[in-house]
Formats: C-alpha cells, structure tokens, sequence
C-alpha cells in the first residue's frame, strides 16, 4: 500500500503586501473607533461648554439681579383674570390668549403671521416640557422660578404652573427678558 503525502504550502515571509491586505481588513472597525472618540470627544466639550453657560447665567439670575433693563412704559399689559398672571408688551405685539381644556396658552409676536414667538403656559398640572430637564432655582422680579435654559422659565405660584418660553428665535430675547421682570401674579 502506498501511502501518499499531502504537501503543505511553504509559509512565506510575511511582505508588505500581506500586511497591507490584514490592515485593510480591521479598517472598518479602525474607523469606527475613531469615529466614536472623535464622538466622544465633541460630546464632553459641548456638554462642558453648556455647564459653563448654565452656572455664569444661573449666577446672575440667583443673585436677584435683573435679566434685562425694565420694560418700557410705552408697553401694554396683559392680565388673565382666570389665573392672576399679568405682564407687561411691546406696543404693537399681537397678544393671543386661549384655552387648551383646563390649561391656558398664550403666544406673543411682533407679527400676526408668527403667533409663536413667545409662549406662556399655564396649568394646574405641571410645568409644560420640563419632563427630564435640570431645573435650575432662579429668582425673577422677586418671584421664586426656576431656569431650564436660555429662554426656558417656570413658576409655581398659588398651585399653578406658569412656564415661559422664549422660542427659538434670539431677536425675541430682550424683549423676553424685560417681558420678566414685568410678570406679576394675583
């Protein structure tokens, strides 16, 4: 019987090429990896950054200092006769004031065609859109509030929750800011 021997391959020096081809085979998770520090790193900044404009901006309204001058004695005021909420406008502001079942909405604008620029809730229930966000205590025109960020106030006064929001657009926010220190509640 005759018995027939396989032959094994040589084992090559290992060339560049054969390295290259083993590279270009971890390159995928090489640049998911990369791509999740880049990630990681651009994440811990912003968050940082953020911590660092939410206590310099904390700082000045806990003080009881002013968020912005006094409104202009030119501005109109609103009072809602329901809740004992009343503030002070811009002449010329288009005011809509409604209800929404047992809450209230109010929206103020400079323009009727944008009735959103400015939002005042107000509920029995709850702050709106505070769910999960850091309340940050705060005082306002001698009220206790607190701040959840840039344009993004609430108080709870006689078991209501009054929360403003100075929407997205930053033209609005001195107006918003004076539109505060204006706030009286009944």
């Amino acid at each position: 019987m005759r018995t027939t021997q396989t032959k094994k391959p040589p084992v090559l020096p290992e060339t560049e090429a054969n390295q290259l081809n083993r590279l270009q085979h971890f390159r995928p998770v090489l640049t998911l990896a990369v791509g999740l520090f880049v990630f990681l790193a651009l994440s811990v900044t912003l968050i940082a950054t953020n911590r660092l404009l939410t206590q310099s901006t904390t700082k000045q309204s806990t003080s009881g200092k002013k968020l912005a001058d006094r409104a202009p004695d030119t501005w109109t005021t609103f009072t809602d006769a329901n809740t004992g909420l009343s503030f002070k406008y811009p002449e010329g502001w288009h005011i809509n004031a409604r209800p929404v079942g047992n809450d209230s909405f109010i929206s103020l604008s400079p323009d009727k065609s944008n009735p959103k620029e400015i939002s005042v809730y107000v509920s029995r229930e709850n702050y709106f859109g505070f769910d999960g966000l850091k309340q940050t205590p705060t005082v306002i025109n001698g009220y206790n509030a607190v701040q959840v960020g840039n344009g993004l106030y609430g108080f709870h006064i006689n078991n209501t929750y009054y929360t403003f929001d100075a929407g997205l657009k930053p033209d609005a926010t001195p107006v918003f800011d004076s539109l505060l220190n204006t706030i009286q509640f009944k």
